[in-house]
Order: C-alpha cells, then sequence, then structure tokens
C-alpha cells in the first residue's frame, strides 16, 4: 500500500487526518508490543478523528491490509520498511510537515501500546525518542528548497527510519512472534 491508496481510503471516511498520521500510529502501536487489531484502529479514529463508528468501519479492511504490510516490513527490517510519507512531487515544506507529523503520530502509537516514562529504555532509543520529540515540531520556512534541503530532508527520513527499526527490534525481538491481531 501507498501513500495515495491510504489517503484516498482515509478521504472516503470523511477522516480529517492525514495517512501519515494513521501509518506513523501504527507503526508505534506496532512497535510498542502492543498487540494491534483493525478494531483498535477503528477506535482510535472515532475518538481521534471525530468519525462515527460506521463511516470508521468501512476502514477496516484497509486497515488490515495496512497492518499486515507494515508489521511484515518492519519485521523484515531495513530493505522493506519505508514510511508512508507524501511522494517526491509534493512540496517540500509539505513533505517536511508530513515528517513531523507521522513522528507525532509513531510517539503517540507508543505511549498508546503502554510506553511511559517509566519504561526502561536503552540509551540509544531513548535518544532517539528525544529526536523524534523534536522532529515533530520541524518547520520548513521556505517556499523553494535547494538540491541541500533534498538531500537534509532525505537523510532525516533514513535517520527516522532506522531509528523507528531500532525500536522495534527493542520491543519485538526477532525471535519473538509478530503480535498483529486479525
Amino acid at each position: 500500500m501507498n501513500y495515495s491508496e491510504l489517503q484516498s481510503a482515509l478521504g472516503e471516511t470523511g477522516a480529517f487526518s492525514p495517512a501519515e498520521q494513521w501509518h506513523g500510529l501504527l507503526c508505534g502501536l506496532l512497535c510498542s508490543g502492543r498487540p494491534v487489531s483493525a478494531a483498535l484502529l477503528q477506535q482510535l479514529m472515532v475518538e481521534n478523528a471525530g468519525l462515527d463508528q460506521e463511516p470508521a468501519g468501512s476502514c477496516i479492511p484497509v486497515f488490515e491490509a495496512l497492518m499486515r504490510e507494515t508489521g511484515m516490513r518492519l519485521s523484515e527490517g531495513q530493505f522493506d520498511f519505508a514510511l508512508l510519507l507524501p511522494d517526491d512531487d509534493e512540496s517540500l515544506p509539505r513533505r517536511t510537515q508530513a515528517l513531523g507529523d507521522w513522528c507525532e503520530s509513531f510517539l503517540f502509537g507508543l505511549s498508546a501500546g503502554g510506553l511511559s516514562n517509566e519504561t526502561e529504555l536503552t540509551a540509544e532509543v531513548d535518544e532517539f525518542i528525544a529526536d523524534l520529540a523534536e522532529i515533530s515540531r520541524v518547520e520548513f520556512n521556505n517556499e523553494t528548497a535547494s538540491d541541500e534541503d533534498e538531500i537534509q530532508f532525505s537523510e532525516l527520513v533514513e535517520y527516522v527510519r532506522l531509528g523507528v527499526l531500532l525500536i522495534n527490534d527493542e520491543f519485538n525481538p526477532v525471535d519473538g512472534p509478530r503480535r498483529v491481531e486479525h
């Protein structure tokens, strides 16, 4: 599933939260080690996107497909996992905002999955979570983007991607089962 497919499916429900927020939330939940189901995502959609049960319920098949695919890509590691963000044909300010929103939603997903201030974390994971909090507040104030801006953005996306894999490895060891409910 790509960004535009998820965005289109969410748009049909009237959800005002963009695809990057839902993918970030799902990734945070999956990385937390909490069992995740389409019903849980539907519940979060009702509570946080202001939707009624019926339109949110229409997203269940989409969420199930996204959960399977994302869970598989996270467990397979480095090469298959990617953040669902707007395509490169979108403006850099838009993609930068989307990355910030993805990170904020990922942190919310970790929290909803049970991560708290009392959770023992490695220093590396703790530092990455602090970085995500900073990235979630990112802004791009220029109207035009230089080649250097594009390179820095790509490097930042890669840093986030690898950090998410680090967190996933921390809370979902490879030898442990993937906890996606159907």
